[in-house]
Formats: structure tokens, C-alpha cells, sequence
């Protein structure tokens, strides 16, 4: 069966030294041997321990092979020499003391696959669209999934989640993980990584790369990936295709020498493949190409550029400063240069161009304004009622424009009383953006659009896009574009960024953004041309609505600018944050 792999290695964001390695070698005409291991030590040398166990086992391996020795049992026996390997260097060195390294080896024997694995590097097999993980991530927190005591979501931000309970270097008797003779198809893909991927990339993200592209653009694709994330650890990744792939320019040929890290790979078969296979497009992202369609260009992962976040000062009345360092929550809206500050039973209006300027909104308990792009004080109120019901008015009118209320089983409309009967509407009721056209507001469950609010003449309509995973607990943005209204909803609970567009006459369709967050963002915005930008104390990240990552910008390094929150109006394109300090900046993006 015909290989082409390709590999790479990545210091990240973060650390100052890379303690990965990987390797993969020939070891006869149809068996191969790939490695990834994650070195632990930091100036206790985890990039020697690495480098060290990977070469130690591929050195014995090899020699035990040409003796005829089992593959398994030469995978055994040379992982103990590694070990040993490591173990006796940290004692002739005691600055070395307490180094140690992962370690995740498979063999491609032809049609047959064998693993062996300490620590927590992991070995996905992907086959027909879906994704298998192999091996099992030894540490302490895996294990507490495993026995029930903590969710995966809670182990996701653990704070002892890289704590091994095994690994090459830490003692003379360990277990490994062995998975022997699994048997391979064509068209089977492996990739091989260290955590510093998977802390960042979800399981069904990984797959789509190395499904989609050649193994060189999936690795490199992945690697961005996982920087633009966040690149809290080094990252290493290794994707194995078997069989016919088709055009294979992007791959490395057999044996050719590389520096450092990198080590001999494979391209199967010297001339160019006649055959082009069909290829799956971005994240399913439109059709798939023909069989006879070179892969198109735009289905490759663009390279991300840099844009700059600028940060001006703005000086707000003392009041409504005082408001936001007590509370950046406080900040609820912006429009035509006035910005709205909730605190208690009141709501502050303040100028964004005259410091003096100041204005203040009594409500009663329980009564909310809500926010529309012209500054007109629009009052929600809740009714006393036996069942949930709201009413939308103009501060100085008594005549409800609109009327929102729970119903038992169905939705109705009364155009007649202007009312809306939502089944299972439950409290509160939180209203986001109003306009003559529109009405945007959320439960507990549901985000809906009330078409023509304020038009008595033109019948009420509708729309409701269910939330999944909990979004409320996340950040959303929403963003006024003619015809469309575009929701961005970033749920907490599974860190998915997902976009609802509401189309005036159509049901609201929903699609994920399969783009992984490291970080939970501060805010989101739908921009022009489909981009979307998420940003974070420090930052931006730019994507497009296929969560191919466009481009990364940093926040200016003074001390007291970073972000602690950021309010991007429905309407125009003035959004705002606040600063650690407290302090209100326009934030410009170029």
C-alpha cells in the first residue's frame, strides 16, 4: 500500500524552547515507523529527553528488525531501551534530573498497524469521515473521566490536565499502551500530535484537515490552527495517507535529508499521479470537485495576515467612568456616538465626543430599554400576569407598540392586539436590537426576530433560531445587514462559534463556524465580505464563515490597554471596549 506522510514541528506562542521531536523512517520496502514525543523538563532539558527516546527506539528497533525479531516484540523491547536511554543520561547529568518525554510509535507494516504509547501525544485513525482516537491519554485528569468523576468539559480547563501518571523517564517499570495488527484500508489516514494540536483543535476539526488536504497543507494548516488559538505548547503533528491521493507536487520525496527535527519522508511513487481523486473542499464548504478537477485553490487554507486594533482614549462624564470600573457589564450598547451604561434601576447615557454631557433614564424594577440604533428610549416592561408577558413602548407613550407573551403549547399571532404568543417562552426575557423592521430578543433557549414591530400597517411575523450547547452562557454579536440579520453566538459549554441568519420571509438557518477557541472571546463581529472577528484581551483573530483563519492582530503593549470587554453595535461600524483600568477606547480596526 502506497504512503505519502509529511511532518513539522512548531515552538507555539508561548514557550521559549521546543521539547517536541518526531521521526519517521523506512524500516523495509512496506514497513515504516513514525514517531511523536513531547519532552517534559523545561530547563531540566524535555527537548533532550525527546530526542534522546525517539532515537534511542528507532536505533533499536531497526537493529532488532534485521535480527527478525517481532514487530511487537521489538517495539517492546526498544521503548524499554529508551527509557533506559533517558533515565541513565539524567543520572550522569544532574541538571538533567526529572527530565522526560511521551512517547506515541505506530508501524506501518503494509496493510497492518501497530501502536505503542506512553503519555498523552495522541494517534487518530481516520477512515470514511470519521475519526478514531487510539491511544489513551495517561494522566491523571484522563483518568477521573474516565471514572466518572469529572465531565470532559470540566476536564478540558483542569488545572492538573498535563500531569502524567506514566511517561518514558520517570521510573525503571512502566506499562505501555500496545494496539497491535489493526488492519488498514485504502484511503485510511493517521495523524500523529503532541497536546500542543489537540489542546486546541477539536477530534472532528483534525479529521477535516488531514481529509481535505495533502498531508504537507494539513500539517502546516493545523499547526496554524492551533497558533491562532492561542499556542500555549509546542506543537507537533504527523499525517500518514495510505493509498492514491491523486497530485502529489506538495509532498517531500523519499529519503530526502532534512535539519534538526525533521527526518526523511515519504512520496509514493516518483512520477506525478495521472489519476486525480475526487477531494473534499473546505469543511464541506460547496461540492466536491470531479475526479478530473485539480484541487481548486481557494479550498487551501489561506495564510493569515496581520491587521492592527488601534485604541483611542475616550473621555467619558466622571459618573458614567466611575460606572464602568466598577462594572465593565455596565457598557450595554452604542449608537450614534452616545453610549448606554445600566446600573440598578437606571440607565446613563453618555457622549462619546463631550465629556460633560450626560443623561439619565429612570425605570421602574424589572423594566429594561432597549437598544436601537437612533437613542429613542424604547421601554420592555414585564406585565404582572399569570403567565410571562412583556410589553415594548415608547418612554412617553402608554400605547404598546408590541405585545410578547408565553403560551402553553403553539404560536399564535394577533395582528389586531400586536401581540405574540411564543410556546414555552421562558423568563427573562432579554431584548437585544429594535428597529421598525425588527424586534431581537432571547429566553433561556431561543433567540427570536419579530418582523415589523413598529409598523401598525404591516403584519407581524415570527422567527425563532434555537440555541444549542448553551450559547447563552457565551458571547454573542448581531449585525444589521440588509436583508439579513446576522446573530454570531459563541457557546460556552462546547466553544463553538455558530452563526443564525435571519432572512425577513424565511426560517432562520443555523451553521457551525468550525473554528476551535482556545480562549473565550470578549466579543464578536460580522464585518463585510463574510469576515467575522473575535476578540480577546490581547488581540484579534479575522476569520470567513468556513473558519479559515484570515488573519491575527495584537492589541498596542502598554500596560493598562488590555481588553476586558468589547460592544460592537448592530448598526454601523463604531464599537467600543473597556481596559483593565476601566478606561472606554474605540477600537479601530485597519
Amino acid at each position: 500500500m502506497k504512503i505519502t506522510a509529511h511532518g513539522d514541528s512548531h515552538i507555539g506562542r508561548i514557550r521559549q524552547a521546543n521539547e517536541d521531536y518526531f521521526l519517521h523512517e523506512k524500516v523495509r520496502d512496506d514497513e515504516h515507523l513514525f514517531i511523536v514525543a513531547d519532552g517534559m523538563g523545561g530547563h531540566q532539558a524535555g527537548d533532550v529527553a525527546s530526542r534522546l527516546g525517539t532515537q534511542s527506539f528507532a536505533s533499536s528497533y531497526k537493529r532488532l528488525r534485521k535480527q527478525g525479531k517481532p514487530i511487537l516484540e521489538a517495539m517492546n523491547q526498544s521503548l524499554r531501551r529508551a527509557n533506559a536511554a533517558i533515565l541513565r543520561k539524567a543520572q550522569l547529568d544532574p541538571r538533567k534530573k526529572g527530565m522526560g518525554t511521551t512517547f506515541s510509535g505506530a508501524v506501518v507494516d503494509g496493510d497492518r498497524l501497530h501502536v505503542i504509547h506512553v503519555g498523552d501525544s495522541r494517534i487518530y485513525l481516520i477512515r470514511n469521515g470519521a475519526v478514531r482516537r487510539l491511544t489513551t491519554d495517561q494522566t491523571f485528569v484522563a483518568k477521573m473521566v474516565e471514572d466518572g468523576r469529572i465531565t470532559e468539559e470540566e476536564a478540558r480547563d483542569h488545572p492538573q490536565k498535563n500531569i502524567l501518571y506514566m511517561s518514558l523517564g520517570a521510573r525503571d517499570h512502566f506499562t505501555p499502551e500496545i494496539i497491535a495488527d489493526i488492519e488498514l484500508k485504502e484511503g485510511d489516514i493517521l495523524v500523529m500530535c503532541s497536546d500542543g494540536l489537540n489542546t486546541h483543535v477539536r477530534d472532528d476539526v483534525i479529521r477535516a484537515y488531514a481529509e481535505a488536504y495533502y498531508p504537507t497543507e494539513a500539517v502546516d494548516g493545523l499547526i496554524r490552527r492551533a497558533n491562532d488559538s492561542g499556542g500555549v505548547d509546542n506543537i507537533t503533528v504527523q499525517v500518514v495517507r495510505l493509498g492514491a491521493i491523486g497530485d502529489l507536487d506538495n509532498t517531500v520525496a523519499l529519503y530526502t535529508p532534512r535539519k534538526k527535527r525533521r527526518f526523511p519522508y515519504l512520496c509514493a511513487g516518483g512520477a506525478l499521479l495521472l489519476a486525480i481523486v475526487a477531494m473534499v473542499l473546505w469543511f464541506g464548504g460547496g461540492e466536491s470537485p470531479t475526479a478530473s478537477s485539480p484541487v481548486p485553490e481557494e479550498a487551501r487554507p489561506p495564510a493569515p495576515a496581520e491587521f492592527i486594533l488601534r485604541l483611542e482614549p475616550v473621555n467619558l462624564a466622571v459618573e458614567a467612568g466611575n460606572l464602568l470600573r466598577a462594572d465593565p457589564r455596565h457598557l450595554v450598547h452604542c449608537a450614534h456616538g452616545r453610549v448606554w451604561l445600566f446600573g440598578g434601576d437606571r440607565y446613563l447615557m453618555a457622549d462619546l465626543d463631550d465629556s460633560g454631557d450626560l443623561e439619565e433614564v429612570a425605570l421602574a424594577r424589572g423594566a429594561r430599554l432597549v437598544p436601537n440604533s437612533s437613542n429613542q428610549r424604547m421601554i420592555l416592561r414585564r406585565e404582572n400576569s399569570r403567565r410571562p408577558r412583556y410589553t415594548i413602548a415608547r418612554q412617553d407613550d402608554e400605547q404598546p407598540l408590541l405585545e410578547i407573551q408565553s403560551d402553553d403549547s403553539v404560536d399564535t399571532i394577533d395582528q389586531l392586539a400586536r401581540r405574540v404568543s411564543i410556546a414555552g417562552l421562558q423568563p427573562p426575557v432579554v431584548p437585544v436590537f429594535i428597529n421598525r423592521l425588527m424586534f431581537i430578543f432571547f429566553d433561556t433557549s431561543h433567540f427570536f426576530m419579530v418582523e415589523n414591530p413598529m409598523l401598525r400597517e404591516e403584519p407581524l411575523r415570527l422567527r425563532k433560531c434555537h440555541l444549542v450547547g448553551g450559547e447563552l452562557s457565551g458571547v454573542y454579536s448581531l449585525k444589521v445587514v440588509p436583508p439579513r440579520l446576522i446573530l454570531l453566538i459563541y457557546g460556552e459549554q462546547d466553544r463553538q462559534l455558530r452563526i443564525c441568519d435571519f432572512v425577513s420571509g424565511e426560517e432562520p438557518a443555523v451553521r457551525e463556524i468550525p473554528f476551535v477557541f482556545f480562549r473565550r472571546p470578549l466579543g464578536l463581529e460580522y464585518m463585510s465580505e463574510g469576515k467575522i472577528v473575535a476578540y480577546f484581551p490581547d488581540g484579534a483573530i479575522l476569520l470567513n464563515e468556513r473558519g479559515e483563519s484570515l488573519g491575527v492582530a495584537s492589541a498596542p503593549s502598554e500596560s493598562d490597554s488590555s481588553l476586558v470587554r468589547v460592544v460592537t453595535p448592530p448598526a454601523g461600524i463604531q464599537r467600543l471596549g473597556i481596559t483593565e483600568k476601566g478606561g472606554l477606547v474605540r477600537i479601530r480596526v485597519e
